[in-house]
């Protein structure tokens, strides 16, 4: 396995950078302020809440799944008959919906259908999430 450096780093990085941006324009389009933005070695997202009182969530991208964008859904409990095909739970109250990068011909499309894309798949996850009942609604 080759593992240098390749001159494809400079346009990759700009490329992630302008995802970043699309999603976070998407995000204020939708009027869900961001929380905290940030990352790590293999990842870079922001951290926000449905509403006021929900429970932090996550979008952003993994460099280890480079087709998706990944709405990692936290401390909650989705009913068997969730709508998304494309949900898939990663452990006990926690969910990940993936929008996939290589379909819809997302990397041929202008930046405007790229971005409004992005906003339809987070106001789809959202509105779902937004309409669930509340822990005390499922306790009382």
């Amino acid at each position: 396995m080759d593992n240098r450096v390749r001159s494809t780093l400079v346009e990759g990085m700009r490329d992630l950078q302008n995802l970043l941006v699309h999603l976070q324009t998407a995000l204020n389009e939708v009027g869900l302020p961001v929380l905290r933005a940030g990352g790590g070695l293999t990842f870079s997202g922001f951290s926000i809440q449905v509403e006021k009182k929900a429970p932090v969530d996550w979008i952003g991208y993994h460099l280890d799944r480079p087709n998706a964008v990944v709405f990692e859904i936290r401390d909650r409990a989705l009913p068997s008959d969730c709508p998304f095909s494309d949900v898939r739970q990663i452990q006990t109250g926690r969910y990940e919906r993936l929008f996939a990068l290589n379909e819809a011909d997302f990397f041929e499309r202008s930046e405007r259908e790229q971005m409004d894309l992005l906003r339809e798949f987070i106001e789809e996850t959202v509105r779902y999430l937004r309409g669930l009942p509340s822990e005390e609604e499922d306790l009382g």
